[in-house]
């Protein structure tokens, strides 16, 4: 995929999460019930940018880290870097870090992406 075609598929990506505005909520349940959920316009983020593990490495997050899990309401922020790789990191919504995780390389088509998690659900800040 050239750097044009890359853009092209970014820029429709923004346009299709901005049309979920949390208006109807509809949740979906992970396939191992941890008791998590996420909203309509995150499962459209996880399959159509296929990044399923980025919703999953959220939802594990919790079970790994008492502080993460103890933090009422996360955010969290996908980072991709110009060498391929990515940091997620969540915050406690007052710029106070969490957690942070480091992958080497990603296909994740935005340079960026912020989600919410309150009262387990996964939500994006539109819907929200």
């Amino acid at each position: 995929m050239n750097a044009d075609t890359r853009d092209d598929d970014s820029n429709q990506l923004r346009h299709e999460l901005a049309q979920f505005t949390g208006r109807e909520q509809q949740f979906h349940r992970f396939p191992i019930d941890n008791g998590y959920v996420f909203t309509e316009g995150v499962r459209h983020l996880a399959w159509r940018a296929r990044a399923r593990w980025l919703i999953a490495d959220i939802a594990l997050a919790q079970s790994q880290s008492a502080r993460v899990r103890k933090t009422p309401f996360q955010v969290w922020k996908l980072i991709v870097n110009c060498a391929g790789g990515a940091t997620l990191e969540c915050e406690d919504g007052n710029g106070r870090q969490v957690f942070t995780r480091r992958y080497d390389n990603t296909d994740f088509p935005l340079p960026e992406i912020i989600l919410l998690l309150v009262g387990k659900v996964i939500y994006l800040p539109s819907e929200h």
